[in-house]
């Protein structure tokens, strides 16, 4: 047995020719029983929101900036979808995970150089 569903809407407005804020925010769940594992997946739980700001035509330069949350939450256990055994078992693992990304890209004469900077941190749930 499997099931997962996932859902998400991205918003995006123009203020100018040379210009894109684009919000995102999306999440899924799901649950599975494996055959063969002692242990079934109970909750496979996800989320997301990000936030991009472009803007484009600086002169040479193009900037981007991006934001960035996401948490997961995963429980297996061996009895919420499975008859229940005389020992009950369960593990959680989840995390959260955030950041941003600046990145500026220089082009002239044919030549196109890319500098990212990335700063992301990651913590469990």
């Amino acid at each position: 047995m499997w099931r997962k569903w996932n859902s998400g809407v991205i918003l995006g407005w123009t203020p100018s020719a040379d210009d894109l804020v684009e919000l995102s925010v999306s999440g899924g769940d799901g649950e599975a029983r494996f055959a063969g594992r002692a242990m079934a997946g109970a909750k496979f739980l996800r989320n997301n929101a990000a936030l991009k700001v472009e803007k484009y035509n600086l002169t040479e330069h193009l900037s981007k900036l991006r934001g960035y949350y996401n948490s997961t939450g995963h429980v297996m256990n061996n009895y919420s979808l499975r008859r229940p055994p005389m020992m009950k078992m369960s593990s959680e693992v989840g995390s959260i995970v955030y950041g941003t990304r600046l990145s500026v890209e220089w082009q002239k004469d044919g030549t196109h150089i890319t500098s990212p900077a990335k700063s992301a941190s990651q913590g469990a749930v």
